[in-house]
């Protein structure tokens, strides 16, 4: 997989993510991940990308939303969130 670009991962993210994940990734409701510790983000990016894509739990699947490339951006940008 090629890496993302993390200013565009940060437009997504903010468009999104934000209202769910916060500002910093720490999550916005219990039970979910905290980026900015780290939460989930031992998995490859692949396995991130697929996350994203099917969905988990409260997390609507976003296949046919965002394109690959967008979720791909979306992974880089999480990881600077450490």
């Amino acid at each position: 997989m090629a890496s993302g670009n993390v200013f565009d991962g940060r437009q997504t993210y903010q468009q999104y993510c934000l209202g769910c994940h916060g500002p910093s990734g720490e999550g916005m409701m219990p039970g979910m991940p905290n980026f900015s510790r780290g939460d989930r983000l031992y998995r490859t990016d692949r396995e991130l990308v697929d996350a994203v894509k099917d969905g988990n739990g409260v997390m609507p699947a976003f296949y046919g939303i965002l394109e690959e490339k967008q979720i791909e951006d979306v992974v880089a940008f999480l990881r600077t969130l450490l």
